[in-house]
């Protein structure tokens, strides 16, 4: 036996199913707009601060693109590219892979900071005083300092007179 729905009763179906879809399309709407202006006044604000760093002698922000930068370039290019960056200032952000006192100078406190699959270790400063037992594996952190040794076969790209700007603890 089937059930034959009067057609009053379709229309009126159909128009609430209409109604239904309209909402949910709106409501998508309103959130892609909400969040595509959220992701603009983001970048813009990431966009003033890398000028205001630029401003104060930072030369890059983004460990990743430096990389990506660097390995861009031919060995005659990357001698070069280093000889004019080596010891300009340098903010970069990523997770605490290890925190370690250095192995000549125990006084010397060494963080490596893990960004994707690349590192760098980062020497704090002698006078900033860090209490580097509160410093947590994997915590996202921020740290500025002086580029001091390149990348090569035995060592990780260094900043040395490194402070920390940001420890985003858990």
């Amino acid at each position: 036996m089937s059930t034959i729905v009067s057609e009053p009763k379709q229309r009126k179906k159909n128009y609430k199913n209409l109604i239904i879809l309209i909402c949910c399309i709106t409501a998508a709407a309103i959130y892609l707009i909400a969040s595509n202006g959220q992701s603009y006044r983001a970048q813009k604000a990431e966009a003033v601060e890398r000028e205001e760093l630029k401003k104060i002698g930072i030369i890059s922000t983004d460990f990743d693109e430096f990389i990506k930068e660097f390995d861009s370039k031919t060995q005659v290019q990357q001698k070069e590219f280093w000889e004019s960056i080596q010891g300009k200032k340098v903010q970069w952000t990523g997770e605490i892979e290890d925190v370690r006192t250095g192995l000549i100078d125990k006084n010397k406190n060494i963080i490596t900071v893990k960004s994707g699959n690349k590192r760098f270790n980062a020497i704090l400063s002698d006078d900033k005083n860090v209490d580097i037992s509160s410093l947590n594996k994997s915590t996202k952190i921020t740290i500025r300092g002086n580029l001091s040794t390149r990348k090569n076969i035995v060592t990780e790209w260094e900043i040395s007179e490194a402070e920390i700007i940001k420890n985003n603890r858990p």
